[in-house]
């Protein structure tokens, strides 16, 4: 016999099954449960940061309306009263009332200090949101005051 022919005789090779991927294996389960367990977390502490933010980024619209609304009337000392307003408004989202309601003069401005850190709050152009403002020669420097509120509502520690 020749030996082709005993070969051709032969059956063709039966090739396994492919391997499925589907169900997967206990440790890809594990790894699935762990990547979406970690995703709600992270979903979970920026929805709450987010939120608890949210009068941050209203004051901040609110910095912006009252200096657009300056630029059109180039009224300086009502520009201090309405920043000063306004981080009142702000402080008393963030701080407890009984902290905050009843500040003003050099205590609202060692608090408006010592709550952002930020030392021109010491300085003589941060008066005008402390009882200076109500001084009829007091010339208020906007811009400073401008980026002083600013700063605050961005930067405070509540």
């Amino acid at each position: 016999m020749d030996q082709t022919s005993l070969l051709d005789q032969l059956r063709p090779n039966l090739l396994p099954e492919p391997v499925s991927y589907w169900p997967p294996a206990m440790g890809w389960w594990l790894i699935a449960i762990l990547l979406i367990t970690g995703i709600a977390v992270a979903a979970t502490f920026l929805v709450r940061h987010y939120r608890k933010n949210r009068y941050r980024r209203h004051g901040l619209r609110k910095v912006q309306a009252i200096y657009q609304s300056y630029l059109n009337h180039q009224q300086k000392r009502q520009f201090a009263h309405d920043c000063n307003r306004l981080l009142k408004a702000v402080a008393l989202q963030a701080f407890p009332r009984q902290k905050t309601a009843q500040l003003n003069g050099q205590p609202w401005l060692d608090f408006l200090y010592e709550s952002s850190g930020n030392g021109l709050f010491k300085q003589t152009a941060a008066a005008a949101l402390g009882a200076e403002r109500f001084k009829p020669d007091q010339e208020p420097d906007v811009e400073l005051l401008h980026t002083l509120t600013k700063s605050w509502i961005k930067k405070h520690h509540a």
